[in-house]
């Protein structure tokens, strides 16, 4: 319980420091309190953990082909951050990572690099969802696409009307539910987490780039 707790709270600090001014940290902080009232009552309380349910809706390979159409051939790499990348990761984004360990694909066209596809795993109200985000040369958001989901309820963050709300931004921008994206009813915890996922996609692209 102690462990579910933690990075409840976690996920507090997540919403509180990410953000500079005032109002923005405000309507952050209000959605990570849902988050972690809901989280401590599932571990106070002894509230049953929902059925694992899995959904596959794409493989990487789909996933790159989706977004990269244009691309002739796709180059993996398994890249590792170092403890000083991590560091400015976790300072950029403002809350402690765990991941170290990224695969990325280069969308190739003859010699020059359409984008690169990074994917994660955020956890999202019970279980961690999977996706791949799209990430133009110039560290901008060029598609997402959900590949796993594990919960019966909050799928609808796969579909493109939530998911390309996301196309365009950068670093510069919030990226937050409530602020520049409009979560989906019903799924608010998971649009959090593809919202932070996708801003931690940005942040360690763009510490990692000079190495793909």
């Amino acid at each position: 319980m102690l462990q579910t707790i933690t990075r409840l709270l976690l996920r507090l600090q997540l919403a509180f420091n990410s953000f500079s001014n005032l109002i923005a940290r405000r309507t952050a902080l209000l959605g990570a309190v849902l988050f972690v009232c809901l989280g401590v009552e599932t571990a106070c309380w002894g509230i049953e953990t929902p059925d694992y349910s899995e959904k596959i809706y794409a493989t990487s390979d789909q996933a790159l082909v989706q977004m990269f159409p244009k691309a002739l051939r796709f180059e993996e790499k398994t890249v590792t951050l170092s403890a000083k990348e991590k560091k400015v990761v976790e300072t950029e984004l403002g809350w402690r990572v765990t991941q170290t360990n990224y695969s990325v694909v280069n969308a190739m066209a003859e010699d020059k690099i359409l984008g690169y596809g990074i994917i994660l795993d955020e956890l999202g109200k019970h279980y961690p969802i999977t996706f791949m985000v799209g990430i133009s040369p110039d560290l901008s958001v060029s598609n997402a696409v959900v590949m796993v989901y594990r919960e019966r309820i909050g799928w609808k963050i796969k579909k493109r009307r939530f998911l390309k709300q996301f196309f365009g931004k950068t670093l510069k921008d919030a990226i937050a539910v409530d602020l520049d994206i409009n979560g989906i009813s019903g799924a608010t915890i998971s649009s959090w987490a593809v919202a932070s996922g996708i801003r931690r996609a940005l942040v360690v692209t763009q510490v990692i780039q000079s190495r793909l």
